[in-house]
Order: C-alpha cells, then sequence, then structure tokens
C-alpha cells in the first residue's frame, strides 16, 4: 500500500513539475508578445513622426519655391546666417566643438534644421543626410 502511495506521490509530483513549466513557458511566450507589440507601437510612432517630419519638409519647399518664383528674398534666412555664424564662432573661442554644415549651394548658406533624412540650409536648400 505503502509503494503504491509513493508511486501515486511521484506520478503526481512530476505532473505538477509538467505544469509548471507549461505555465513557465506560456508566460514567457505572454511577455514576447507583449515586446513584440511595444516594439510595433514604437516603430509605428516613429514612422509617423517622419511623415511629420517629410510633411513639413515639403511645406518649407513649397514655401521656398513660391518664394523663388516671386523673386523675393526672405529676410529671416538673410538674418539667420549671420546669426548662426556668430553663434559658431563664439562656440569655438570658448573651446566648444562645433559642427557647422554648409550648403553646396551657396558658401554664406549654413545648416539649420537637420534630422535623420534631411539636412534644411539657410539658402532653402534641403540634403538628403
Amino acid at each position: 500500500m505503502e509503494a503504491r502511495q509513493k508511486e501515486f506521490d511521484d506520478l503526481s509530483a512530476k505532473q505538477a513539475a509538467e505544469m509548471d513549466a507549461i505555465l513557465l513557458e506560456q508566460q514567457i511566450t505572454i511577455r514576447f508578445m507583449r515586446d513584440n507589440a511595444t516594439h510595433a507601437e514604437e516603430q509605428q510612432i516613429q514612422e509617423e513622426q517622419r511623415k511629420e517630419m517629410k510633411n513639413w519638409f515639403d511645406a518649407q519647399i513649397r514655401h521656398l519655391d513660391s518664394v523663388a518664383e516671386s523673386g523675393l528674398k526672405s529676410k529671416a534666412l538673410e538674418n539667420t546666417i549671420p546669426d548662426a555664424k556668430k553663434t559658431a564662432q563664439n562656440g569655438l573661442k570658448e573651446g566648444k566643438e562645433v559642427t557647422c554644415l554648409q550648403s553646396p549651394h551657396s558658401s554664406d548658406a549654413i545648416a539649420l534644421e537637420a534630422t535623420d533624412d534631411f539636412v534644411l540650409f539657410s539658402d532653402g536648400l534641403i540634403g538628403a543626410n
């Protein structure tokens, strides 16, 4: 009788261990699915941000095209060039490292804005990064 009880206890312990392993595997699977969902959400947010930035650059291009067509110069851009150069010079005087991208279109133009994909220069040129 004791042998049967021991056999039953051993079988119960084995089944309990198997159930624990199954539950652990399910928990790992659920965590993995959550991580994948979070990663997918992050990718979607980044893609939306890229689209917004592209739309912003497209709007800037349209604006600059309309300015060029009408033969007008943007005073804001003219004023930005000396300010940016002055900031860069001050940074160099203070021993800071300053990166200043220069437009291939104009030697006086500098980079105003930069993203992973684009650079907007003060002369209106937009380059790929």
